[in-house]
């Protein structure tokens, strides 16, 4: 029973997020261009049996978070921290990648690929929270004249 309510609520959150989402894209064609973008380099990373390429996935990944959650939810701060994570895990990457051979190489880049992907965890839990939050309309409703309003055209008279 513990399980079942488990991958309820788990699916309730993704379902939840992939609305937000949804709303946001469909507001905003330039998101979609740029995330079918990034999906597309994600995959691409992703079938390949190089580690730094996985890497550099995970890191533009965190990138289009970003960029994503910037244009977005513009009163959020979050994204220039995760751009400074990413870059500081870019330039960790190709130091490790580029300085060392063999075994330490690979517990390098391991350690790096699991600081990435607990970054996008958290970037996960941030979009779950922003996607939670009532957004504020971009443009202020216009007030109803008084006398669309006035007490004596509520009632007919007979």
């Amino acid at each position: 029973m513990g399980k079942t309510s488990k991958v309820i609520k788990t699916a309730t959150d993704v379902i939840a997020t992939t609305a937000a989402v949804a709303g946001t894209i469909k507001e905003n064609p330039t998101l979609l261009e740029s995330l079918s973008q990034a999906y597309g380099r994600a995959v691409l990373a992703a079938r390949s049996k190089s580690p730094k390429h996985r890497l550099d996935a995970k890191i533009n990944a965190i990138e289009t978070c970003a960029r994503a959650v910037e244009t977005s939810f513009s009163g959020t701060t979050d994204p220039a921290e995760w751009r400074q994570r990413a870059q500081g895990l870019r330039l960790r990457a190709d130091l490790a990648w580029d300085g060392r051979r063999g075994r330490d190489r690979r517990r390098a880049i391991k350690e790096l690929d699991e600081a990435a992907t607990s970054l996008l965890e958290q970037i996960n839990e941030r979009l779950n929270e922003l996607a939670a939050t009532p957004r504020q309309p971009d443009i202020a409703p216009t007030p109803t004249p008084a006398a669309a309003i006035s007490p004596t055209t509520a009632e007919p008279e007979n």
